[in-house]
């Protein structure tokens, strides 16, 4: 459990709530397990209980590839062990997404898609940030480590919406993000019947949003 999980508690319950924009305002919570942690569940379970009832919705990210060994909890046993116990931290149920990789093989993101609708998730979000490198151009970037996102991300990122969508049928919804900022792409990154994509990396790098020039995005 990170210092900020157990520090924003507090803030909402104290003096400094009346200055939140609560009312007015949809709060997301990313679920991550701590470098630290021995036990992923149990990480999982109490960073849950100390933000559920101040978040309306949580992304559990088993995707990040900065923290060490986090993407082995994308396999179907281990992610399914990690809902089930948040589900049953859920009872005035606040909706779970799952946020994948864009770096699984395709039967493995179908594999997934199944998953999300066999345990009742709200939605999945594609993608996370890429490990891949083949598209950068000089030796020193392709040699660097961590998460990789803009350009190089979009082809794949959209591929998996793909997968994702034709999987579960479009009953659930699917959240596009990578390296969308414009009318265009964010165009390319809605099948029929994708309910949205996600714009928020567009505005902390740019300050302004590409959603009014796509009907379907938030």
């Amino acid at each position: 459990v990170t210092m900020g999980a157990q520090a924003l508690p507090p803030i909402f319950a104290g003096p400094a709530r009346s200055r939140l924009p609560l009312a007015d305002s949809h709060w997301t919570y990313n679920l991550g397990k701590s470098k630290k942690a021995t036990d992923a569940i149990a990480d999982y379970v109490q960073s849950f209980r100390l933000l559920r009832d101040w978040g309306d919705y949580f992304v559990v990210n088993v995707s990040s590839p900065n923290t060490p060994g986090l993407r082995y909890l994308q396999q179907q046993e281990a992610l399914a062990a990690i809902v089930t116990a948040l589900q049953a931290e859920n009872p005035h149920p606040k909706p779970l997404l799952v946020k994948i990789a864009p770096d699984l093989a395709d039967e493995d993101v179908v594999g997934l898609g199944r998953l999300a609708l066999e345990l009742g998730l709200a939605g999945l979000i594609a993608t996370n940030t890429t490990i891949a490198r083949p598209s950068l151009q000089t030796e020193r970037h392709r040699a660097e480590s961590g998460g990789l996102s803009g350009a190089p991300l979009r082809d794949r990122a959209t591929q998996v919406i793909g997968l994702l969508h034709r999987a579960t049928a479009g009953q659930i919804p699917i959240l596009g993000v990578g390296a969308s900022k414009t009318g265009p792409p964010l165009g390319r990154k809605l099948p029929p019947a994708l309910p949205c994509c996600k714009c928020i990396p567009v505005w902390c790098t740019t300050g302004r949003c590409a959603c009014g020039r796509s009907p379907k995005t938030w």
